[in-house]
């Protein structure tokens, strides 16, 4: 009786996420799209546009870090001195 109560409650289970539309142990969790300043696979700091590296952009982006001087899609920790983006211009001094 207990073994027939437990596939009962197995089948129910189921059932349930079934109706829920949720196939068991397949549940997917979506991944933030890369879009901005992000870190690249190779621990590197990167512009992303649409989650790909844009090697055409130079200039200065934000993220949740602050803002950031970009120069062919990398980030430039050296770069001291005016940065420009849609904001305007801005110097730039990683040292301070």
């Amino acid at each position: 009786m207990k073994e027939f109560r437990i596939i009962c409650n197995k089948i129910i289970i189921l059932c349930i996420f079934v109706l829920l539309g949720i196939e068991m142990n397949t549940i997917t969790v979506r991944a933030a799209q890369k879009n901005g300043v992000c870190q690249g696979e190779d621990a590197g700091w990167y512009y992303y546009e649409n989650e790909k590296i844009d090697t055409t952009y130079t200039g200065v982006a934000h993220n949740a870090n602050g803002w950031w001087y970009v120069k062919d899609g990398k980030v430039d920790f050296n770069y001291d001195g005016l940065g420009t983006n849609e904001n305007g211009i801005g110097y730039i001094d990683y040292r301070l």
